[in-house]
């Protein structure tokens, strides 16, 4: 794309909506925001949903510049995080799994993930692998394709121990 008079090369999301941590202004609300504004359920629930959707796709890229970040107003005038974006996914869908991805990257492993998502949870513990694969089959190599597979059984598999044992360290919110 041309942008300012100058080429551009690279993924581009036209839909992205919020404010990029490395492009403030003077009136940004997250210059605002202090420590609990990030606490609000809306935008847990999507930082939440936006881990899990990382660790399957591998997305060895997700930091806090790669994230566009919606904040608002409540009705005290708190500004609080109401959404997230996930942008400048040009590093998913690649062929590693979590064991090869552990240490020096962005990925969140599947430990450090303290907060899964009412939905999100059924979500996973109700994919089928088989439609996950022809869904994907013309997009992906079948290299990555494996990838995204069995990163989603390890998923599976941590949702599962859930299912038998509620301590397992992590939330459904």
């Amino acid at each position: 794309i041309i942008h300012n008079g100058q080429a551009m090369e690279g993924t581009f999301m036209e839909k992205a909506v919020g404010e990029d941590i490395n492009h403030l202004n003077q009136n940004s609300l997250m210059l605002q925001a202090d420590k609990d504004s990030f606490n609000h359920p809306a935008g847990l629930k999507q930082l939440a949903d936006l881990q899990i959707l990382d660790y399957i796709c591998g997305n060895i890229d997700r930091h806090s510049g790669n994230i566009m970040y919606q904040f608002e107003k409540d009705g005290d005038g708190k500004v609080v995080l109401t959404g997230i974006c996930g942008i400048d996914n040009d590093a998913s869908f690649g062929t590693n799994t979590f064991a090869d991805l552990y240490g020096g990257n962005f990925i969140t492993p599947f430990p450090g993930i303290k907060n899964i998502s009412t939905s999100c949870y059924e979500a996973i513990k109700n994919i089928s692998l088989d439609t996950l694969r022809v869904v994907l089959a013309d997009r992906l190599s079948p290299a990555e394709l494996d990838a995204v597979c069995r990163r989603t059984e390890m998923l599976k598999e941590k949702v599962a121990l859930k299912e038998k044992d509620p301590t397992v360290n992590f939330n459904i919110v």
